[in-house]
């Protein structure tokens, strides 16, 4: 994917570089080591997070109740040396692959062997733990300098159990914004049922803490100046409509995205904000949002409502123009993700369906969205944006909105972002698409066209490959888990690794307690 959860946050949209991981060890001692590391903890780095249990809503409902309690311990080092996006549908691929190269492969950095380390002023203590009783978390961590100091601190969304609980009653057809009348309510001010939470990184110290909307689950703080002072802000989004722009030295919130009634629903989620260009001129990148998702409706109803692509202004939050309605009154859950072609043209990628609805995978260029959302003539000419541009030209389009269909889904659906990667060398990035059901696709940059096609029958996957050299050649290869049965029931998990070459399967690591063979 150009940018992890197609949000933007730099760990696959760079021209990266990856190393080839060593041959000599066998598929069984890695599945003790993964096993062992995924009872225990996820570590990144010197971040460690510890895994609690999730509470289950139950099978009516598509989420999860937070956990009752977050702790986070670090390690102190005057420099993090892995960035983690930890979120809880798509990441625990990215749990593993942590796992097999800290265990096996990362050398361990110096100042890691002593007890204190001093840097400059720094005094750094050994450890340190943060815990937040009453409090759960799905969020992603982001490491950002939120000081000043030239050192990574800690950003992470949590959210108050109690009110959290609360939420799962409210109807995603309420006309008003049941958020701020809950606050009411419950005599707190809006908004009262998130809060994003910044800790200094060499000792945990809370440097500030900001109300959100409800439970954060994505940040993009590398998109948007939206103050213009010269320092990246976030943007928060998640839970029961929550869109947020945050001043990252102070917490200080610049906007909060209101506008339920036209264009979001109260229940629905929103996932990664993704930059656009700057349409208005106002000195700040437009956003992107997909919002979708009904967390309380029954996996055998599949009659859906459709999600949407919104675009905010980058400066206010204010929605702007209409909404772009997924084709066939199809959910989502994916963030979207744009796609730069060599000659400058850009495309959304972004994907419908869900574990029990089929759904597609599909493109809509960045001039052709803009085009629709503010109802404009499909000849008029749209600002910043590369035009008359041959890319894809000859893949049909729906008549109004110009959606290109590039992988029809026939019983389940795509709900992970793609990997954005040249794989055949031609200096084109080309994208791999894994789909819910255990399909995974490499198209051509330049065509659209399959270079190869993998299926793993009776398995599903919430992860989004990451790509590396895992055999001899020179072809980047891709690493996934996939997990044996149909949502919401599985046996076990497994961690896949296939050539970028062939798409074939190159070997395997189980991480659950029950072993199986392909």
């Amino acid at each position: 994917m150009s940018k992890l959860f197609g949000g933007n946050s730099g760990l696959l949209g760079h021209k990266s570089q990856y190393t080839a991981v060593p041959q000599g060890f066998s598929d069984e001692d890695v599945s003790d080591e993964v096993d062992e590391f995924t009872q225990k903890q996820l570590k990144c780095g010197d971040l460690e997070l510890k895994l609690l249990p999730r509470v289950e809503v139950g099978k009516k409902g598509r989420g999860t109740r937070p956990v009752k309690e977050v702790e986070i311990k670090g390690k102190s080092k005057a420099k993090f040396y892995c960035l983690c996006a930890l979120v809880s549908v798509v990441c625990i691929g990215g749990f593993v692959l942590g796992a097999l190269l800290t265990k096996h492969w990362t050398k361990p950095h110096p100042a890691s062997e002593n007890k204190t380390i001093k840097k400059g002023k720094y005094s750094q203590s050994e450890r340190w733990t943060k815990s937040f009783e009453h409090y759960g978390s799905e969020s992603c961590v982001r490491l950002v300098d939120l000081d000043g100091d030239a050192l990574l601190d800690i950003l992470i969304g949590v959210a108050k159990e109690e009110l959290m609980e609360d939420m799962l009653d409210m109807k995603e057809n309420d006309t008003e914004d049941q958020m701020k009348i809950y606050c009411q309510k419950k005599n707190l001010e809006y908004p009262c049922a998130g809060e994003v939470i910044a800790l200094r990184g060499y000792d945990g110290k809370e440097l500030w803490t900001s109300s959100t909307r409800s439970a954060s689950i994505f940040m993009n703080c590398e998109d948007f100046d939206v103050n213009k002072d010269g320092i990246k802000d976030c943007i928060v989004s998640g839970r029961q409509s929550t869109v947020q722009a945050i001043e990252p030295r102070t917490g200080k919130t610049l906007w909060i995205m209101d506008d339920i009634l036209h264009h979001f629903k109260v229940t629905w989620n929103v996932y990664q904000a993704v930059a656009l260009p700057d349409f208005d001129d106002d000195g700040v990148p437009e956003i992107l949002v997909c919002h979708g998702g009904e967390p309380g409706i029954a996996p055998e109803v599949h009659d859906r409502s459709s999600a949407r692509l919104i675009m905010l202004s980058g400066a206010t939050g204010v929605p702007m123009g209409r909404y772009l309605a997924m084709p066939n009154n199809k959910e989502s859950y994916m963030t979207p993700v744009i796609y730069t072609g060599e000659d400058g043209s850009q495309f959304i990628l972004f994907g419908s369906g869900g574990e029990t609805v089929p759904g597609d995978f599909m493109a809509v260029s960045v001039a052709n969205f803009y085009r629709y959302v503010m109802e404009l003539e499909s000849d008029t000419k749209v600002p910043k944006v590369v035009e008359n541009y041959p890319l894809w030209s000859g893949k049909g389009r729906t008549p109004e909105s110009k959606i290109i269909k590039i992988y029809v889904g026939n019983h389940k659906g795509v709900m992970v972002p793609p990997v954005i990667i040249d794989v055949n060398k031609d200096g084109v990035d080309d994208i791999l698409m894994s789909a819910y059901d255990g399909r995974v696709i490499l198209y051509d940059g330049t065509t659209l066209h399959p270079i190869w096609a993998t299926e793993f029958s009776n398995m599903e996957s919430y992860s989004t490959p990451a790509p590396g050299y895992f055999d001899e050649d020179d072809t980047i290869d891709f690493m996934f888990q996939l997990s044996k049965g149909a949502w919401p029931d599985y046996t076990m998990t497994q961690t896949i690794v296939i050539s970028g070459k062939t798409g074939e399967f190159l070997w395997k690591a189980a991480s659950g307690a029950v072993p199986n063979e392909f």
